[in-house]
């Protein structure tokens, strides 16, 4: 079921072919339009998105969509710029969500968009009506520096909370363990030093003041705990000083240095640096829009990005939240309800069949791999109907261990990804 409503679609199409109409800081009146194919042609850019050799010609006289298409846009010119609204072939007015969403990310990727018009301004109301719908564009990857965007849905900024607060209970109960090698610890605080600069800010009564983001970093830090860091007696002292926090603080302690330094600095490359030093020195973790997860989940979770299903999606984002939040009873459940929606989509009228077709898709038909995800599928399927994974059925396998919790998410999230990776290709 579509959840952007025909005034959305409405005024997003607005936005793409007639622009908007506003003042720029001198004053003056601007339109504000982009082309939605940008530096292509509508040929180029719709076979990013259509196989346009494979669709039929709404014009006797050619054999495809693509001979169609190049006639009448480039050599008579007589298909209006917005053709592909009521056209069947593509229809956008009454697409689904994954289908209009699918094609504005094309829109605004770094290969189609002319970088020095007014791209950002389009985006930013297109974003600003979707929202209203729940749903956003965001950043989820780059190309030589430049954003690429994905879909996903919007929720509404949380406060922030340092990666030590976030895993509290983890810690606590010893789940979660690792250290930070003294190389580490050093190469942060040379980053931090490099990264120092002068910020400049206003308070609510409009007074001017500035700062210095390493003296704003144990400050920040204040909001949250008494920085501490071990002395030379192995006692765990309250300290002042920057240098020896970073180098002597608990691990945890440290991850949270990291995220709020990226918030003070707002990044201009810093997590780049953090992460190349990570990779470096084979630390499995990883930084991205400020938060620090493990690498290897981190990058599941940027997958989940990837164009898909919206029902599969919008399960697997409140997973990953509900997990974040420390809440993995209901992290399991949503995810497993992910899962068995996974099944269906490659057939959504047969489950059995299109779980077949998928573990096929996954394995390539190579039997050996083919058994083995066979087998993982199955597991699963056992684990969902045998244990009380879902908190409202009776008669389960209770699961009353944090430790279980942790590694049905894992193993859950991990054969999820492994599929998402193939469904598209």
């Amino acid at each position: 079921m579509n959840k952007i409503t025909n005034i959305t679609r409405k005024e997003i199409f607005n936005l793409l072919f007639n622009g908007y109409d506003d003042y720029d800081v001198l004053g003056n009146s601007i339109t504000y339009r982009i082309c939605y194919f940008g530096d292509l042609d509508e040929v180029q850019f719709l076979s990013k998105l259509y196989n346009l050799k494979g669709l039929p010609s709404s014009d006797y006289r050619f054999q495809n969509a693509e001979e169609d298409i190049i006639h009448h846009t480039q050599i008579n010119d007589d298909y209006q710029i917005d053709f592909i609204l009521t056209d069947s072939r593509f229809n956008l007015k009454e697409s689904s969500d994954e289908i209009l969403l699918d094609f504005l990310c094309k829109v605004f990727h770094p290969e189609v968009r002319v970088e020095n018009g007014y791209w950002r301004e389009i985006l930013k109301k297109i974003n600003d009506a979707l929202i209203k719908d729940g749903i956003e564009l965001y950043s989820n990857s780059k190309i030589s520096g430049r954003d690429v965007f994905g879909w996903r849905y919007y929720k509404p900024t949380e406060p922030f909370l340092p990666f030590s607060i976030r895993h509290r209970r983890e810690i606590e109960n010893k789940i979660l363990k690792f250290s930070i090698p003294k190389p580490i610890r050093e190469q942060i605080y040379s980053q931090i030093l490099i990264y120092d600069s002068v910020i400049y800010a206003t308070t609510e009564t409009g007074w001017n003041y500035n700062y210095n983001a390493t003296t704003k970093l144990l400050s920040k830090i204040s909001d949250f705990y008494e920085p501490r860091c071990f002395n030379d007696s192995n006692q765990y002292v309250v300290t002042k000083n920057l240098e020896q926090f970073i180098l002597h603080t608990r691990p945890y302690c440290l991850l949270d240095a990291i995220e709020i330094y990226s918030s003070i600095i707002t990044n201009n490359g810093f997590d780049a640096i953090v992460n190349k030093i990570f990779e470096n020195e084979q630390f499995n973790y990883k930084i991205e829009n400020g938060i620090i997860r493990s690498s290897i989940y981190a990058n599941i979770e940027a997958n989940i990005g990837k164009s898909m299903e919206c029902g599969v999606k919008e399960l697997l984002q409140k997973a990953t939240e509900y997990y974040n939040r420390g809440n993995k009873e209901v992290a399991v459940e949503k995810l497993w309800d992910a899962f068995e929606r996974l099944k269906t989509i490659i057939n959504p009228n047969d489950k059995s069949r299109s779980t077949n077709d998928l573990i096929y898709k996954i394995s390539y038909g190579v039997p050996e791999y083919k058994s083995i995800i066979e087998t993982e599928f199955s597991t699963l399927t056992k684990i969902g109907n045998n244990f009380r994974i879902r908190h409202h059925e009776v008669n389960k396998i209770e699961i009353n261990n944090e430790y279980y919790y942790d590694y049905l998410y894992h193993r859950c999230l991990a054969l999820i990804n492994l599929a998402i990776n193939f469904i598209n290709k």
